[in-house]
């Protein structure tokens, strides 16, 4: 259980540093004044790494949260289950 608990905290903290990272990117660029101004002269992977980021972001803040929620529950439903001993019939 302990080395699930590592590996969904290792993956939430993947993803919200990939978040954070892609913002601060995108915003030294100054990603938005390139993105809406008017010509042929806006780079593919700008509107590329844009995209990218419009999906984790939405992954991150909308789905994120359920899905932690989600895993703890299932990993104390795991964890009650394996400790629960098994329930014996009583037959008279």
């Amino acid at each position: 259980m302990k080395r699930r608990l590592i590996q969904y905290a290792a993956e939430i903290i993947g993803l919200v540093a990939l978040h954070f990272a892609l913002l601060h990117w995108l915003a030294q660029r100054d990603i938005v004044s390139v993105i809406f101004s008017t010509g042929q002269h806006t780079p593919r992977w700008m509107i590329a790494s844009a995209v990218a980021f419009l999906l984790v972001r939405l992954l991150v803040l909308l789905f994120l949260p359920g899905m932690i929620l989600s895993r703890l529950v299932m990993l104390w439903l795991d964890a009650r289950r394996r400790n629960r001993a098994p329930v014996e019939e009583h037959r008279h």
